[in-house]
């Protein structure tokens, strides 16, 4: 688990709890970061818009590692060319 109180699913859902406080407000400082919490929200907002499958999370004690699931190579094909034709 990346963290003792936070779980796979209240990140899916945005909560966020920085381990070291001096870095997070570094990172919020340089304008890295948009808001704490919002970036695995956002990944599964696009992958549904997209209509990708739901990707894997796995957390560990350093990582977290986000894994996506190959799509059919035909509907790919069919993606690339909606995308260009606009």
């Amino acid at each position: 688990m990346l963290h003792d109180e936070l779980t796979v699913e209240q990140m899916k859902q945005g909560l966020s709890k920085p381990r070291n406080r001096g870095i997070a407000n570094a990172f919020v400082y340089m304008g890295i970061v948009e808001t704490w919490g919002s970036g695995i929200p956002k990944i599964y907002a696009e992958s549904t818009a997209y209509r990708l499958r739901e990707p894997e999370l796995i957390p560990s004690d350093l990582i977290l590692e986000l894994t996506y699931t190959a799509m059919n190579p035909s509907l790919m094909a069919l993606m690339a060319l909606a995308w260009t034709v606009t």
